[in-house]
C-alpha cells in the first residue's frame, strides 16, 4: 500500500470532538490480547509508545490497562493539543511524524497503533518500532473496519450511490488493508526486526441510530475532505436511509483485527 504524504495523515483534526464522541470503542479482546501476549499492565507497568493516537480512543483504556509511561507520537497538533487537554499529564505527547521520530532506542516494552499505521510507510515505520522497543518488546497493531466484508451489509449496498468512493484502494484485490493478514503478517516479517506475528479478527455488531450514522461518517476523509455543500448533501441522504429504509437503527457487522509480534 502506497504511503500518503504527510498531509493525508491531518484530516481528523478538523473536529476531533466529533471524531471521539462518534468512533466505536476497541472490543475489550483487543487488550485481553495485549495483557496475554504484549504484557501490558504487569507489575511495575508496561513503558508504552502509541503511534496516531488521534483523539485517546485507545490511549484512555492503555492508561486504564497499566501502559506506563505512556508517549504518544502525533503528527496532527490539533489532536495533539486535543488529546494533551482531555488525558492531562498522564501522557507524554509529541507532535511528530512516527517515521522520523526522535524517542530513544530501546526505551519501550511495547509499541502500539491503534486505526493508524496504515498512513505510514510501513517499512521505516516497522523499523522505527524495532529501534524503539528493548529485545523481547512488543509490537501492536489494530484496526475497526467499518463494514466486514464476511459478512452482508444491506446498509453499504443501500448507500453505494450516495457515498463518495474511498480516497484510495486498500490493495489492487480490494481487501480492506487491516484484513489482508498475509500482506501485513508479510509486512512484519520482511522488516527482520520480529518473531512470526500472530493476529486475530474480531467480528461484532454495531447498532446505530440515524444520527450516530451521520456523525460516523462525518469523520471519514473520503467524506470529510468534501466540500461544505457536498458533505451536507452525503450526510443528510445517509441520516435519510438510516431513518426511512432502516426504520431508525442501523445494524452492520464490523471487524477488528489485531497484530501482535515479538522484537528479537
Amino acid at each position: 500500500m502506497t504511503s500518503p504524504p504527510p498531509g493525508d495523515q491531518l484530516f481528523f483534526g478538523v473536529d476531533p470532538a466529533n471524531y471521539d464522541a462518534a468512533r466505536p470503542p476497541y472490543p475489550d479482546r483487543v487488550y485481553a490480547i495485549l495483557r496475554e501476549r504484549c504484557g501490558l499492565g504487569h507489575a511495575g507497568g508496561t513503558a508504552s509508545v502509541e503511534i496516531g493516537p488521534w483523539t485517546g480512543l485507545a490511549t484512555r483504556r492503555l492508561l486504564a490497562e497499566g501502559a506506563r509511561p505512556l508517549t504518544a507520537i502525533e503528527p496532527d497538533e490539533r489532536l495533539a493539543q486535543y488529546l494533551s487537554k482531555s488525558l492531562g499529564g498522564s501522557v507524554a505527547v509529541r507532535v511528530e511524524r512516527f517515521e522520523t521520530n526522535s524517542l530513544p532506542s530501546a526505551s519501550a516494552d511495547l509499541v502500539v497503533s491503534a486505526t493508524a499505521f496504515h498512513w505510514l510507510d510501513q517499512q521505516p515505520a516497522l523499523a522505527q518500532a524495532g529501534r524503539i522497543l528493548r529485545p523481547g518488546g512488543s509490537l501492536a497493531l489494530w484496526w475497526n473496519v467499518f463494514g466486514d466484508p464476511a459478512y452482508e451489509d444491506k446498509f453499504h449496498l443501500a448507500t453505494r450511490l450516495v457515498v463518495p468512493p474511498l480516497m484510495r484502494a486498500s490493495d489492487a484485490s480490494g481487501t480492506p488493508f487491516p484484513l489482508d493478514w498475509a500482506a501485513r503478517t508479510a509486512d512484519i516479517a520482511a522488516s527482520g526486526l520480529f518473531e512470526p506475528a500472530e493476529h486475530e479478527i474480531l467480528h461484532w455488531e454495531s447498532r446505530m441510530t440515524p444520527g450516530e450514522v451521520r456523525a460516523l461518517y462525518a469523520t471519514f476523509p473520503h467524506i470529510s475532505t468534501l466540500d461544505t455543500d457536498a458533505r451536507s448533501r452525503v450526510l443528510d441522504d445517509l441520516e435519510r436511509i438510516a431513518r426511512d429504509e432502516f426504520g431508525g437503527e442501523v445494524r452492520r457487522t464490523f471487524a477488528t483485527a489485531v497484530y501482535t509480534a515479538r522484537r528479537r
